[in-house]
């Protein structure tokens, strides 16, 4: 297969276009669910969308539009059942993530017609990425690093140490609020576009490889969206070597990434 006969498809330019933009939003993302301990919450997110997409089919409505309804209530839910029920959200995911899942399968099943759009759910087509896609990501991205420089400082206190962030009259509740929309907002945009499984491994493995080698966590800010580019473009290669589905592809080369990383890492602390 001519890889640079394939780069001169326009389709295949604005995937690698999307995929860079991507990977760049969820290494930056990736690396403050690490610190926040988080991580669970993103993926909670991605695959509990299955239910906001399925209620928007068996209303007839736009399933994007069902996906950030959904999540945008899953996201406030959480800070009022802790304060209500004292669990940890931990255990409030563990409860609402398999409610959702488990509502989002029976609702598909009920619906024969709308089974397909349960694959693309799951594993997504950045080769099907239009302009559209591509200017939705470049918003979030921009608005991502608004965030960042209004609030950077305030999020790391907050993640690092909540107690001594409410001594400095920081509002915590409400930026606790404003990084989970965000977070949720993102999450679905690229589930829409690229699937649950690749926004998960996006929002996982850069980071984790990342934390392998870095020695502050400075650079693990650099590190992070840079790995994810690389595996982003190696990653939709490979699938277009093997004219294999786009998400699956991706996400076995970050895992090969990832268990090779772990494995120099591993050769060079002996």
């Amino acid at each position: 297969m001519n890889l640079i006969l394939w780069f001169s498809y326009p389709f295949v330019q604005k995937a690698f276009i999307a995929g860079v933009m991507l990977a760049v939003i969820a290494g930056i993302l990736g690396v403050l669910m690490q610190i926040r301990r988080s991580t669970f919450f993103g993926e909670a997110i991605a695959h509990s969308a299955l239910a906001g997409v399925a209620l928007a089919f068996l209303w007839g409505i736009n399933p994007l539009i069902g996906a950030l309804v959904y999540a945008g209530l899953f996201s406030m839910a959480i800070p009022v059942l802790q304060k209500t029920s004292k669990l940890s959200t931990d255990t409030i995911l563990g409860i609402l993530f398999p409610f959702s899942m488990g509502l989002g399968v029976i609702v598909f099943s009920l619906l024969p017609a709308a089974q397909p759009q349960l694959m693309s759910y799951l594993f997504g087509n950045m080769l099907m990425i239009n302009i559209s896609d591509l200017w939705i990501l470049l918003v979030i991205l921009l608005l991502l690093l608004l965030l960042l420089t209004l609030y950077f400082k305030q999020w790391l206190l907050i993640s690092l140490d909540r107690e001594y962030a409410q001594l400095l009259k920081i509002k915590v509740g409400t930026h606790d609020l404003l990084y989970h929309i965000f977070l949720a907002l993102v999450v679905i945009i690229g589930v829409r576009l690229v699937g649950v499984i690749l926004v998960t491994t996006l929002l996982v493995v850069p980071v984790s490889i990342a934390r392998l080698f870095a020695k502050s966590a400075k650079q693990v800010f650099i590190l992070s969206p840079i790995i994810g580019i690389f595996i982003m473009v190696f990653g939709l290669m490979l699938s277009i070597l093997l004219n294999a589905p786009t998400g699956a592809s991706i996400a076995v080369f970050a895992g090969l990434a990832f268990f090779l990383t772990l494995l120099l890492s591993l050769l060079k602390n002996k």
